[in-house]
């Protein structure tokens, strides 16, 4: 993932809107290089295998048929937050923008950009994976967390330059997820999905890619 400062933006949605507008974590970039991480893939006997960390810090090997090349794909975090106020709370996605876009933060009062800003931390690896952390009111999504029937812990977006994309989540248990889907834009709609191992999959694009995906990723923790 590229360097350089970290922001929290507000980003207008671009399909139908979901739990209001999200608020985007970006890593600003300049011209139109992907705002990815490219994890070092091990191929070894037609099996490709990336090490990665998801948002909540915690990490994974990832293990598939080399055929998918996951590693070109790049590697994208998504969370959740929820801020607790005297009016209620408010919940907001947080991700990297695909191309790092940054833009004015709109439907959140001056004293709410505050406190997001002064209680989340980013921090990136050696890894170049981004990982969060939050205090004080705010609170990050745990893993498996489902809010108006969506999953919103911690995951990790492969690919969105192209239809092929994979999402990989870690969650507590995969019998209590049921039909609970992730959330993707408008041009990645949801072909296959899968729960095994405490992990979730979710691919879109082409049939081959997705049943390759759901049939032949494996992930587990590193």
């Amino acid at each position: 993932m590229a360097g350089g400062p970290v922001e929290i933006v507000e980003q207008a949605p671009r399909g139908p809107r979901w739990a209001g507008t999200a608020a985007l974590l970006a890593l600003l970039a300049t011209g139109v290089t992907p705002n990815d991480v490219y994890p070092a893939a091990r191929v070894s006997g037609g099996t490709g295998t990336i090490r990665v960390t998801f948002p909540d810090g915690s990490r994974a090997e990832i293990s598939y048929p080399a055929g998918l090349s996951l590693a070109s794909l790049g590697a994208r975090p998504y969370t959740g937050g929820t801020l607790a106020a005297a009016g209620g709370e408010e919940f907001r996605v947080l991700t990297a923008p695909l191309y790092g876009e940054a833009e004015t933060a709109a439907g959140m009062t001056f004293e709410q950009r505050l406190a997001w800003a002064g209680n989340l931390r980013g921090t990136l690896g050696p890894d170049g994976f981004l990982t969060l952390s939050a205090g004080g009111p705010l609170r990050l999504s745990r893993p498996g967390e489902i809010r108006d029937g969506r999953l919103v812990g911690p995951q990790l977006w492969l690919g969105g330059l192209s239809r092929c994309m994979l999402v990989v989540a870690p969650v507590p248990g995969c019998a209590r997820l049921g039909g609970t889907p992730v959330v993707l834009d408008a041009r990645h709609a949801i072909a296959g999905s899968a729960c095994r191992d405490g992990y979730y999959l979710a691919a879109a694009g082409d049939r081959g890619f997705v049943r390759e995906a759901i049939g032949g990723v494996r992930v587990r923790p590193a």
